[in-house]
């Protein structure tokens, strides 16, 4: 389509030509600005008009700190944490070394 058409039904210049009809399609996308999640798509085609609507979602929605766990986690916990981290590292540092020195 060369020239600026808009749909006789709801004024919309998303026009899409039927390529075995020959017919014009309308199409309307309303979407989230802040996601860009398509919430919403019209079809109309002639005096047919089909709409398409998310009305949920899977999505997994961050929280706005990652870590925000840890901090909610005592002191005593966190510490005993640290500590069985720091154990199990030097456990695995000593096992490597003593593999790679009888090896």
């Amino acid at each position: 389509m060369t020239e600026q058409q808009k749909c006789p039904e709801c004024g919309s210049t998303y026009l899409v030509r039927d390529g075995e009809t020959g017919e014009v399609v309308c199409r309307t996308y309303c979407w989230d600005k802040q996601t860009g999640i398509v919430l919403e798509v019209t079809l109309t085609q002639g005096s047919t008009s089909a709409t398409y609507k998310a009305t949920s979602t899977n999505l997994w929605q961050a929280p706005s700190n990652p870590l925000a766990f840890v901090s909610s986690l005592p002191v005593e916990i966190l510490s005993i944490l640290i500590s069985a981290i720091v154990a199990i590292a030097i456990v695995a540092t000593a096992l490597i070394y003593t593999k790679r020195k009888s090896g």
